[in-house]
């Protein structure tokens, strides 16, 4: 399996996306150290690290996200038409 980079030229939109969650780059080092040390947590606890992650960029992060999904929804449709 070839792993995607953010140097891949047809991946533009991975890179962004690399560069974006590194921002989880401390919940990632936790969930890893728990699993190292047999510490490992119900998934909704990480779940929760992620969301907080998210939530320190903004506190409507969530009510943000969905009106873009909810816009990328509609394109989707009406190129699919």
């Amino acid at each position: 399996m070839k792993w995607l980079t953010a140097k891949d030229e047809e991946n533009k939109e991975l890179a962004m996306g690399i560069k974006v969650e590194k921002e989880h780059e401390a919940t990632i080092k936790q969930i890893i150290d728990d699993v190292e040390n047999d510490k490992v947590q119900p998934i909704e606890k990480y779940q929760e690290l992620i969301a907080k992650d998210h939530l320190k960029e903004s506190d409507i992060y969530y009510t943000e996200l969905n009106k873009m999904e909810k816009k990328l929804e509609k394109k989707k449709e009406e190129v699919e038409e």
